[in-house]
């Protein structure tokens, strides 16, 4: 069990009779249940609370917060693992992502296919100075093919954000903490297959 120790300053007139009014929040960091409790606020500034659960950079955050959360709420309100719930999401997301990955695929299956003919041209002008030349006639060969050097990354990069934006909410939503599914004790953390009581080194 972990504790924390915490302090707070307050200024005040020890003369006058204004009331101060203070709030605290003692539970777990649920996105949801801290994000109500604006509702409760003592005064019009804005406690937002949950910015507390991290989410993750900026455009990561922002999947989480109107994608992820969304979807993850859905699932749990229908009542079902916690595991079974990660997995609907991972397969939802493969999903969404497929076409990018089907194109980043095809790409990189065409450029095996083409590697030998780019191979006879980087053949046949070895010289630096007819890099020029070499490098023209390579991008001829990618037009003639509808081949782009960079399609195969780019549909990767897409999907980098949406991968992860689920690495950062996995191990911050407290609804996975202490969940257990098959083999795994704790799906809000890590998890080993292998381990052993004897030092690897020395």
């Amino acid at each position: 069990m972990k504790e924390y120790t915490t302090q707070a300053t307050a200024n005040f007139d020890p003369t006058g009779t204004k009331a101060s009014q203070f709030q605290f929040y003692f539970g777990p960091n649920n996105y949801r249940l801290l994000q109500s409790m604006d509702n409760y606020k003592v005064s019009n500034f804005d406690n937002d609370l949950q910015e507390l659960v991290y989410l993750g950079w900026p455009i990561v955050k922002w999947i989480n917060r109107y994608f992820t959360l969304y979807v993850f709420d859905f699932f749990t309100r229908m009542g079902l693992p916690m595991g079974i719930v990660l997995l609907l999401i991972t397969l939802l997301l493969r999903v969404i992502v497929y076409a990018p990955t089907k194109k980043s695929y095809l790409s990189s299956a065409k450029m095996r296919v083409l590697k030998p003919k780019v191979d006879e041209i980087a053949a046949k002008y070895p010289k630096e100075e007819d890099a020029m030349k070499r490098q023209q006639e390579m991008m001829l060969l990618y037009s003639q093919y509808g081949v782009s050097p960079m399609g195969g990354c780019l549909p990767m990069l897409i999907q980098m954000p949406i991968w992860i934006a689920m690495f950062n909410f996995v191990p911050n939503a407290i609804e996975l903490r202490q969940q257990s599914f098959l083999w795994a004790d704790d799906l809000s953390t890590y998890d080993s297959l292998l381990s052993w009581d004897y030092e690897v080194w020395g």
